[in-house]
């Protein structure tokens, strides 16, 4: 049964961190509770990985046979991942819809087991999954309206940068110094487009955590999502954030790849599997304990969480 008695929060989670301390505390409280929060994922990726692999085995060897022998015509097209059934393609793709459906419940349960942290509870697998399903329709709604918002801010910033390659191009023919601060102009550009879809999706992690954790509506927890880290005093800290968000998850891909061409080579793919479920559990674990962790941290510098947690305490004492 799940615990639901609050407590204390254990001294000093509540208190505001440095941008070092905000990874610190991530790794303490994801090594401290590494079998629930874990858990809380491995529900959702040991199903779908091996539905995955028992589709994908035959053309992982195919690619084996490939990565060994680079010049055999044998490889029967080894990008057809998935054979070439159409069956078994329609069963794939929609086995990953049903995947990316269910995957933001998953996230929401990991954020709401440090919500429980947060508060002095236990981790409960249980509980967190209850919750996060508890708010299923505005986590559908709050899904669809992320991707409209960034599928439209994606396509609106295509258009400039379109815009901007028409004046490079025009810069360009004024000569070679002049197509070098073109083509630096469109450098800063693409990355400045690059940084703004990072961390409005950090702003969406941020409303998908009050849709569960705070119980916010859509339109109110995308609001208060974006107004909480689009704001002259966060943003700066929040690009920050998500590069080293995004160093880390390149580095851990990085590893996965790793790990798959050694299963691909040595022409055993339940490696792949194996590595795809306990990688995978972790990097999305961890990344959204780190993103729950600085979700707290905003709100702790922003609107006195500590303080509120404190003077919640005191009403609820019995005097003595």
């Amino acid at each position: 049964m799940a615990d639901t008695t609050p407590t204390a929060p254990p001294a000093g989670l509540l208190r505001p961190l440095g941008f070092g301390e905000l990874f610190d505390r991530a790794v303490t409280l994801y090594v401290r509770n590494f079998v629930p929060l874990s858990l809380i994922m491995l529900i959702v990726m040991l199903p779908y990985s091996i539905a995955q692999y028992s589709m994908s085995v035959r053309s992982l060897a195919q690619l084996g046979d490939l990565i060994k022998s680079p010049g055999a015509a044998s490889a029967a097209n080894p990008f057809a991942v998935y054979g070439a059934s159409p069956g078994e393609v329609a069963f794939t793709l929609l086995l990953a819809l049903v995947f990316l459906l269910v995957l933001p419940f998953a996230l929401g349960a990991v954020a709401m087991g440090v919500a429980r942290l947060y508060r002095g509870q236990a981790v409960d697998v249980r509980a967190c999954y209850g919750r996060a399903f508890a708010r299923f329709w505005p986590v559908l709604g709050l899904i669809g309206m992320g991707l409209l918002i960034l599928l439209g801010t994606y396509f609106g910033l295509v258009l400039v940068m379109l815009l901007v390659f028409v004046i490079v191009a025009g810069i360009g023919q004024l000569g070679t110094a002049f197509a070098f601060v073109g083509i630096a102009i469109a450098v800063v550009m693409g990355l400045a487009v690059l940084g703004l879809l990072m961390v409005m999706a950090v702003a969406l992690s941020f409303a998908m955590f009050a849709v569960i954790i705070e119980g916010r509506g859509v339109f109110d927890a995308i609001g208060q999502g974006f107004a909480r880290i689009f704001s002259r005093a966060e943003f700066g800290r929040a690009l920050l954030f998500t590069l080293a968000w995004m160093a880390i998850s390149a580095v851990a891909i990085g590893a996965v790849y790793l790990f798959l061409f050694l299963a691909l080579y040595l022409h055993q793919p339940w490696i792949v599997s194996l590595e795809n479920v306990v990688v995978s559990t972790v990097i999305y674990a961890f990344s959204t304990v780190l993103l729950a962790v600085y979700y707290y941290d905003v709100r702790i510098r922003r609107e006195g969480l500590d303080l509120e947690t404190q003077l919640e305490s005191l009403a609820s004492t019995p005097p003595a």
